[in-house]
């Protein structure tokens, strides 16, 4: 997998959207930390909203303990033309400055969303025990259209 570098503007209406709630130091393969949802934000015709984020950890086929970061994105096509949303559009940056795409081991999702329709769905990204996820991207094609700050 080749690591790229992305360095374009971000546009100033980042959310911060995560806390760490409160959770027990039991380091068990159930654990989740559970963090707070976005306000939406329209990006070329699309309502994006970030309702949760979940961190579980994952075991990879070579037997070591990673971080399986999920995030549940809802977008609704607020334009008068059918609009496309999915898994693929979403990449995660890392602490190390790594970027990652969309892990499809795990559920996904993707379609056209009709204008005043709904679609969401899972984005998951799959992370080596010491990487730290610091933002999740939306972007079209190439071009990074907007960002949420991920605390770990």
């Amino acid at each position: 997998m080749q690591s790229r570098i992305l360095i374009q503007k971000i546009p100033a209406q980042r959310r911060k959207i995560v806390k760490k709630s409160a959770t027990d130091n039991n380091k068990s393969a159930t654990d989740n930390k559970k963090v707070t949802a976005s306000e939406p934000v329209v990006v070329n015709g699309i309502q994006l909203t970030l309702d949760k984020q979940e961190v579980t950890k994952a075991i990879s086929k070579d037997q070591k303990e990673q971080n399986l970061y999920t995030f549940r994105v809802t977008g609704k096509n607020v334009s008068s033309i059918n609009k496309g949303l999915g898994s693929a559009d979403f990449i995660l940056k890392t602490k190390d400055n790594k970027t990652l795409e969309t892990d499809y081991n795990y559920a996904a999702f993707g379609g056209e969303i009709q204008p005043e329709k709904t679609l969401s769905g899972p984005v998951s990204f799959t992370l080596n025990k010491d990487q730290k996820a610091t933002k999740l991207i939306y972007r079209i094609g190439k071009k990074e259209m907007m960002s949420w700050d991920v605390e770990n």
